[in-house]
């Protein structure tokens, strides 16, 4: 009896595992438009004028996607996928079965799978509401607040209490509120968080804000920004009870510096084309930081936007340095939470895909031998980061040095 239960045992844990496993699909269906996937503002904060040019972003999105999701299937007999996985999302691999943690894989499969679903026009998954996420051009769309203003309800007028007080934003949001004393008291960039009101959702928005600053795209370096998860009122945000407040999924706002970013550092390069002419592609043996396309900025953000949960997090993980040492030396857990390492492998994999002229994708030997008194020692490993422009690592003594040519 006790061997029949034990294999009864065994079989209902595969159904369940079964049941509950990510299916990643293998491409996105369609081409969307910025209209198809977004609720576009009519007044402030509007795209009316950069439409066309969102369009192509969205195509290229849809191109990186189908790049990862290629990544994604093929890793089994593909060693350089392999090898991406293990850079960019802290995967570990015994030959070619993953040995990652099982929740940590999930998570890159729910990742994937939502960002595809939500190209694909199948909207947010596990969404709050039933419209389509507002997407904004410039941050006119938001007012900046003090914690101590006179907090507006779902209906855009001011709250009272029943003693007929008034109802301070600090008293609305006290769960952010607190994040924001923590941070004060911690040194941390949370100390720094403000609310912004948002009449087109008759709701708020917060973000870190240097108190120098009254805008959210004036922050030095802001590209693009997606809302909070725990932006709308509630219990996620301790909101009291006996109000009227408004529900609306997270949003988008790609600043103006997005569309033309200056530099040539990631996220510059003018289109997936340009990334892959003869001229930007990469040369064996050339050094070269890792380079990006300007639509890689919308895709980074998309991976902020469908997590409804607000598991999302950059971890100060926005460039290619800290994600490499975060996810190949460290294997961090950290690195499936953020963004930048899936628009950076989209990349790797997108280039690894498509080399200019039908040649064959460039393959650089990854030096990461032990300490060798500063001289190069090839290991049998690829780094077909051709891709994101990697290309050579050295060991010097007890630590790396990462060699690289603006």
């Amino acid at each position: 009896m006790t061997r029949i239960l034990s294999i009864l045992l065994y079989f209902a844990i595969l159904i369940q595992n079964a049941l509950s496993a990510v299916v990643v699909p293998k491409n996105v269906a369609v081409v969307p438009t910025v209209d198809s996937l977004f609720t576009l503002s009519t007044g402030a904060g509007s795209c009316a004028s950069k439409t066309t040019v969102i369009n192509t972003y969205l195509s290229e999105c849809v191109q990186l996607m189908d790049a990862l999701l290629t990544a994604y299937h093929s890793y089994g007999t593909v060693t350089a996928y392999r090898t991406m996985f293990e850079v960019y999302l802290s995967a570990k691999f015994d030959g070619t079965t993953v040995s990652s943690d099982s929740g940590q894989w999930t998570t890159i499969e729910t990742r994937l799978t939502n960002v595809a679903t939500f190209l694909s026009g199948g909207g947010i998954t596990g969404a709050k509401t039933n419209t389509k996420p507002r997407l904004f051009c410039d941050d006119t769309f938001a007012e900046l607040k003090t914690w101590q203003t006179v907090a507006r309800d779902g209906n855009g007028k001011e709250m009272f209490d029943e003693d007929d007080d008034e109802v301070m934003i600090l008293e609305v949001y006290p769960k952010i509120k607190d994040r924001q004393v923590a941070g004060l008291e911690s040194g941390s960039v949370d100390a720094t968080i403000s609310p912004f009101w948002v009449p087109s959702l008759n709701g708020y928005t917060f973000s870190t804000l240097d108190p120098s600053y009254t805008t959210l795209c004036q922050k030095p370096g802001r590209m693009a920004l997606t809302s909070r998860a725990d932006t709308n009122a509630g219990a996620e945000a301790g909101s009291p009870s006996g109000y009227t407040y408004a529900t609306f999924d997270r949003h988008l706002l790609l600043c103006p510096d997005s569309f033309s970013p200056s530099g040539n550092g990631p996220h510059t390069i003018a289109s997936l084309s340009a990334l892959v002419s003869s001229t930007n592609y990469p040369v064996e043996g050339l050094k070269q930081l890792p380079l990006s396309t300007i639509s890689a900025t919308l895709f980074h953000e998309l991976f902020h936007l469908v997590d409804v949960a607000g598991t999302d997090n950059d971890n100060n993980l926005q460039s290619f340095l800290p994600i490499l040492d975060a996810s190949y030396s460290k294997k961090s857990p950290n690195t499936v939470n953020a963004p930048e390492p899936y628009a950076l492998f989209a990349t790797a994999a997108y280039l690894y895909q498509n080399p200019p002229g039908g040649d064959d994708p460039v393959l650089e030997a990854c030096n990461l031998g032990g300490p060798s008194s500063g001289t190069f020692k090839e290991e049998q490993m690829y780094l077909s980061l051709e891709v994101s422009r990697i290309l050579l690592i050295s060991w010097a003594t007890t630590s790396f040095k990462f060699l690289f040519e603006y």
